[in-house]
């Protein structure tokens, strides 16, 4: 099964594509982002928490399926997931000699015979001679019948062509095939191009075959879907290759996978038949380890160290229900499964096969060295085939291990053949430093050791129904709902194309940075540069990405959080540059404090090396005003969009608890909880007294309470909160809405004067969430518009013209001396677009959403690496400047499948 990629606007030459974009990392004085750019991003292949990058050049430089950390290769021996070779001749290629000494050597102890008994090779002849003898074998049609006897004597494995052309008449054909079998690595078939599938985007050659032009690859992707198709000058088929994985909306199962689907398409344009042959081989990573990049550093950044222990390999054979076609491929693991290493499992690769009388042919190899892989891809290249492994190798159990899968076929002039692989990555331990689980797809798949295998029958078998579904889920996307219905607003049709695939794409983050497994835990890292999971302030926005694909997690992610708020842990922890300062004296009690108290929402539920709840130690969230109003809003969401009355249940006491902890740090006589700093998600931007982010957060938490409480047939305490919600509006009206400049100050410091005018981008944020919800709004629509308006003039317009809104801006619209101020976050920019867009901005709306396709797409070229922001303002940068990249809160692209038109 094809399919198309029309929605899709990430198109283009792969040298293209994969050109270094006009962005570079913002180095801060305290850190140095990880590498985020077009080399080393892609699409996620595989099942959520269970990916590999897949670039548009066929490079797999990440690897992330262990415990929320991100892996990369050494340098000097990058990782391989998708090592495709390809080879094209005339389907009555002549034979090449290549080595014509170890014909000679090889015919002293398995001589072939002529019909009348004689040696057709004496051993005495010179390169040319034998060249000459091997194409008069080649031309005798009775070569195979005058030396049957000694073939079954010697044991000579035949290969699925020799043996399919053996039950028909004996032809020069079948001489042909039987003399590769015999000489496989000294003759060859000669062939009109041979070489690697992978772009030669950074290698020129790969086990010893040059790599492909990028400039003859055009490549398309739409997440979970990718095609590359390949039209070098130096050989006549178009080949297409098509990649996807089955992250399906809503299906749990599937997505939880760790399997992903090749398929490699020939297409014969000329008048003559062709014979393609396609190589795929795959190293042993079973029990490898990885090791810290930066030791010291707050990062997830981790690289492979290889380390192999008795590797094996065993073959797959099995057999397709639904038509015969077999099934061939091979099975990583160890000799000993309970080995304790970072990989620990198996993997499998599998392919599709037909009968050999179709003209297809398929061979494998489970397992080889790894130093003679270059020969063993040259001779497959060479002879359409691979040779059976020796029946004896020399091994010590230290050698790392390789697999290959062949598969040659004939393409009729003018027609079309396929060749279909699955792979399966099956590394099922969760371990961090005091917790241990078992991935999620284990609850579907229990068998250990051989579930590879059975993870890669099943993808085969299934394949075209993954493919028909995901198909249905793009097309969902500009068919019905409220997506649809904001799409038509789009200026252009190629603008709505542009924003379908943006949304598409941004799913993949989930696959990378997700830790899922059998006991419930939906844990996905705010980024790979602070690794901490479920990031509640981070969440809140990029959570609508999670409701998209698999909606039920969210539940399990609040629960999680709901049994966190109600928990004590007396641990004394310092924050800020205090926390590795333990004697230091603090300038301000808030710098130390205990780890988790009943009623504070924590900022996260840990990180992958301390995976308990408040693993953020920079500043101490218990003073933090954004996140028990996050906590209740996300709960009231979750119940809105499932009706499950049981889960609004099991949060009631923590989201009660969690609204009392905020409203007890009110000062007498105020009905705001006040700010002193940086007392929320933007950690680095401080705000104080009555701030229009936490302030109007606050007057949202006490709507979001009062409707759980009246839910839960608590009226009085719905009626207490919905009272104090109405004097807490009044209060943030009045002492923050400017009717001047028709929009909110940043701040105000009840009882001195102080005050800030400067122009916060997000201040809609709240009355987003009360719309979506159906709660009563802060702002009246005619303000909101006018709010709106303003942030984009002077925010966007004046400060980061063609970038997006910067976070806090001069009320003239000139830039502020704080980086964070000045840094364009990409989740702000969906969340100002959908405020907006509700307040009847639509164009602005469009004008922001389209500015961050150009940043991600066309200046960065990171559409599955958009960083939490980019800073346009550096002095005498000309580029963008990036923080974070693969970032989490972009999510927030999801709210308009909300509907947010106007």
């Amino acid at each position: 099964m094809s399919f198309s990629l029309r929605r899709s606007s990430y198109r283009g030459s792969v040298s293209d594509i994969m050109r270094p974009g006009a962005a570079q990392p913002f180095l801060q004085p305290w850190y140095v982002p990880i590498s985020c750019n077009a080399r080393d991003t892609g699409m996620p292949m595989g099942g959520i928490g269970n990916a590999f990058t897949l670039t548009p050049a066929g490079t797999t430089p990440v690897l992330s399926w262990l415990d929320g950390i991100h892996v990369t290769g050494p340098v000097d021996a990058p990782i391989r997931l998708q090592n495709i070779f390809f080879a094209e001749r005339r389907v009555d290629a002549p034979l090449e000699v290549i080595d014509a000494g170890a014909i000679l050597r090889f015919n002293d102890y398995q001589p072939l015979l002529r019909q009348d008994g004689r040696r057709w090779l004496s051993g005495r002849e010179m390169p040319a001679e034998v060249k000459s003898t091997v194409t008069q074998m080649a031309a005798e049609p009775g070569l195979y019948r005058d030396n049957s006897a000694a073939l079954r004597r010697w044991q000579v494995t035949l290969s699925p062509r020799t043996l399919a052309l053996s039950k028909k008449r004996h032809t020069a054909e079948l001489s042909r095939a039987l003399l590769l079998d015999i000489f496989g690595g000294s003759l060859s078939l000669q062939a009109k191009f041979s070489g690697a599938l992978t772009g030669d985007v950074e290698e020129q050659k790969i086990d010893g075959q040059k790599a492909y032009s990028a400039d003859s690859m055009a490549y398309v992707g739409l997440y979970p879907l990718a095609e590359t198709v390949y039209r070098n000058p130096g050989h006549d088929l178009i080949l297409t290759r098509r990649n996807f994985s089955p992250v399906i909306c809503g299906d749990e199962r599937a997505c939880s996978l760790p399997v992903s689907i090749t398929e490699i398409e020939f297409e014969n344009p000329t008048a003559q038949p062709l014979e393609a042959t396609v190589v795929w081989t795959l190293e042993n990573l079973c029990g490898d380890l990885v090791v810290k990049e930066r030791p010291g550093v707050q990062d997830a950044w981790f690289r492979v160290v290889r380390t192999a222990r008795y590797q094996i390999g065993e073959a797959i054979h099995d057999r397709l229900p639904q038509d015969g076609r077999t099934i061939l491929g091979f099975a990583h693991t160890l000799e000993n499964p309970d080995v304790d290493s970072d990989f620990s499992g198996g993997m499998a690769l599998a392919m599709e096969c037909e009968s050999p009388d179709s003209d297809f042919y398929a061979t494998a190899h489970p397992t080889f060295y790894v130093a003679d892989a270059e020969r063993i891809t040259r001779e497959a290249l060479d002879t359409g085939r691979i040779a059976p492994p020796p029946a004896e190798m020399l091994a010590t159990g230290r050698e790392r291990r390789m697999g290959a899968l062949c598969a040659t076929v004939v393409v009729p002039a003018g027609g079309r053949r396929k060749v279909r692989f699955a792979l399966a990555l099956d590394f099922p331990n969760i371990k961090m430093r005091g917790f241990s689980s078992r991935k999620k797809y284990t609850e579907f798949f229990p068998q250990d050791p051989g579930r590879a295998a059975l993870l890669a029958l099943e993808t085969l078998r299934r394949g075209d129904d993954y493919l028909a579904r995901i198909l249905k889920d793009h097309a969902g996307m500009d068919e019905t709902g409220p997506l649809a219905d904001f799409l038509k607003t789009a200026p252009s049709a190629e603008a709505a194309n542009r924003f379908q695939t943006l949304l598409a794409n941004s799913l993949g983050f989930l696959a990378d940075a997700t830790v899922w497994d059998n006991q419930e835990h939906f844990w996905v890292r705010e980024c790979a540069d602070y690794p901490f999971f479920n990031s509640l302030d981070v969440y809140f926005y990029g959570s609508f990405s999670v409701l998209r694909l698999l909606p039920r997690m969210d539940g399990s992610v609040l629960r999680e959080f709901a049994r966190a708020v109600l928990q004590e842990d007396p641990t004394v922890r310092r924050h800020w540059i205090y926390s590795h300062q333990p004697f230091a004296d603090l300038p301000d009690p808030r710098h130390q404090g205990p780890r988790g108290v009943t009623g504070a929402v924590p900022h996260d539920m840990g990180s992958p090396f301390d995976p308990k709840p408040d693993a953020y130690i920079w500043h101490n969230v218990k003073h933090w005003k954004d996140l028990a109003p996050k906590f209740l809003l996300l709960v009231w969401r979750h119940y809105k969009l499932t009706g499950d009355k049981a889960f609004l249940s099991d949060c009631r006491e923590a989201a009660f608890a969690a609204l009392k902890y905020l409203s007890d740090m009110r000062e007498p006589g105020e009905t705001i909880p006040l700010t002193h700093g940086t007392d929320d998600t933007f950690d680095n931007l401080a705000s104080h007294g009555i701030s229009i982010y936490c302030g109007s957060l606050w007057v949202a938490a006490l709507s979001a309470g009062a409707a759980i409480a009246e839910a839960l047939g608590e009226k009085d305490k719905a009626e207490d909160w919905q009272a104090l919600g109405a004097l807490a509006q009044r209060d943030l009206t009045q002492t923050l809405w400017d009717e001047k400049t028709g929009g909110y100050l940043f701040y105000k410091i009840p009882g001195s004067g102080a005050v800030s005018d400067d122009v916060f981008a997000d201040q809609l944020l709240s009355d987003l969430w009360l719309e979506l919800l159906g709660l009563p709004e802060i702002t009246p629509k005619n303000k909101r518009l006018r709010v709106a308006r303003r942030i984009l003039d002077n925010n966007f317009h004046i400060n980061s013209p063609g970038v997006g809104a910067a976070n806090l801006c001069a009320a003239d619209g000139k830039a502020l001396d704080s980086f964070q101020a000045q840094d364009v976050w990409v989740g702000v920019q969906f969340s100002l677009a959908a405020a907006a867009a509700r307040a009847g901005e639509i164009a602005g709306a469009w004008e922001l959403i389209e500015a961050q396709y150009e940043n991600l797409y066309n200046q960065a070229k990171i559409p599955f690496g958009a960083p939490e922001g980019f800073n346009a303002s550096v002095p005498g940068s000309e580029v963008l400047q990036y923080t974070a990249g693969r970032y989490l809160r972009p999510g927030m692209a999801w709210v308009f499948a909300w509907g947010v038109s106007a």
